[in-house]
């Protein structure tokens, strides 16, 4: 254990002591959690590091405060696992604050994220709807680059999301992953589409939750519409083996044909993407009335 605390001590040094030089820190901080992985206390060093981070969250923030910030979060996401449950309220509270002033999303959503994989129970011990409210009201605040991040935490809270006892969570939550469906980055879709099915599976009701996202196809904008039709093409196909939503196509497919009058290209070719993979879901039988 001694030999532990020294060895992690010596690690944080070389990683504090390499601000600036990413590849380096990033490698430091990976062996930090192997030694942190093997039972190596963290007090010590959370002691020191938490007070650092929090002196730096007052306002005004300039490049060199954001920055400082930035690295001292790196260091802080490589020991949470082995932090206490009380530690990790503090880091919880502390991340809120900083999300909240939109200068660091990446590295704070990404310590979210991790403390949701280490500390699930602390995290949401006073509701998902606290977590989600962080992570859907600063959409507009924070960079684009966190996404990924803001992704990963919704996902962690949809897949232990208890939906009778917090029936307002998905469909507040529900909009922002719609948007990232259709988002530049290949690994932020790839991260919406692993929300949009924790989401259905949290909400124990396929019909219930195909009709909210089936909501969103009247949207103000076509941005928005297409993206609920990507997502009601993923759900069937995906669930097609669902008698239930199996049932739904003929239904969605009827709304979703509405919107070949649209204007919108983007929206167009959505609904075409969906027609083909209700089509090759459905029967004959079904499929012959509405033909």
């Amino acid at each position: 254990e001694k030999v532990g605390v020294k060895v992690l001590a010596s690690l944080f040094n070389v990683a504090d002591k390499a601000k600036g030089d990413t590849v380096k820190v990033n490698l430091v901080c990976g062996c930090i959690s192997d030694v942190v992985a093997a039972g190596a206390p963290v007090q010590g060093v959370f002691k020191k590091l938490l007070p650092r981070i929090l002196t730096l969250v007052a306002p005004p923030f300039d490049g060199d405060k954001v920055e400082s910030i930035n690295h001292l979060l790196t260091l802080l996401s490589s020991i949470l696992p082995g932090i206490t449950a009380s530690d990790a309220t503090a880091v919880y509270r502390t991340t809120k604050a900083i999300i909240g002033t939109g200068k660091c999303g990446k590295k704070a959503f990404r310590v979210l994220a991790s403390l949701l994989g280490s500390h699930p129970s602390t995290v949401l011990e006073a509701g998902p709807e606290d977590v989600v409210k962080v992570i859907t009201e600063t959409l507009m605040s924070c960079d684009v680059g966190s996404r990924l991040e803001r992704l990963k935490s919704l996902r962690q809270v949809l897949e232990t999301l208890d939906n009778k006892r917090h029936p307002d969570v998905i469909p507040g939550s529900v909009g922002e992953v719609l948007l990232c469906l259709k988002d530049s980055n290949g690994k932020v879709r790839d991260e919406a589409y692993g929300c949009l099915a924790a989401a259905f599976d949290a909400r124990g009701d396929p019909r219930d939750f195909i009709h909210i996202v089936l909501g969103a196809v009247a949207a103000r904008t076509p941005h928005m519409r297409s993206a609920a039709v990507m997502a009601l093409s993923r759900v069937v196909f995906d669930r097609r083996d669902c008698e239930v939503t199996r049932s739904m196509v003929g239904e969605v497919l009827g709304v979703v044909c509405v919107l070949f009058r649209e204007k919108a290209r983007e929206v167009i070719k959505s609904a075409v993407g969906f027609v083909r993979v209700a089509v090759a879901s459905m029967s004959k039988e079904d499929l012959e009335p509405m033909l």
